[in-house]
């Protein structure tokens, strides 16, 4: 279990994307440090807040030190920046960030979020991408 665990503590809570997220932390370091995974019993475990868990048995293909390899988890966190609780509230309310000069490029970023809940359709709180090259 301690595989990926350094990468994925700076993820904050990702809910549902939390386990993949670990998964893949943990196949990149694996293939990076050398760890043989090949014909190992393994096991992913995910759990929420309530009183539900999953345990689901799995195992590493032939090659999957190549395609672990090719994730990029941590270089997709070498941008990360580092907020004041001032810049974080500020985001979080949708307020203009003081201090924070990030221009999104080269990924996907939220544009909106949904506030409609009428019979015909609902987006109440659901978040729309775009891709900004």
């Amino acid at each position: 279990m301690s595989l990926g665990s350094e990468m994925v503590k700076d993820l904050g809570n990702l809910y549902s994307a939390a386990l993949p997220a670990w998964v893949a932390a943990g196949l990149e370091q694996a293939a990076s440090t050398g760890v043989a995974l090949e014909g190992l019993p393994l096991v992913m475990v995910g759990y929420g807040s309530g009183d539900a868990a999953e345990a689901l048995p799995i195992a590493a293909s032939p090659g999957w030190e190549q395609a672990a390899g090719r994730i990029g988890f941590a270089s997709a966190l070498g941008q990360a920046v580092d907020l004041s609780r001032a810049q974080y509230e500020a985001l979080h309310d949708g307020r203009e960030v003081p201090g924070l000069r990030q221009t999104p490029q080269g990924e996907f970023m939220i544009t909106h979020v949904g506030e409609r809940y009428e019979p015909s359709f609902q987006d109440l709180g659901i978040e729309y991408y775009k891709y900004v090259g």
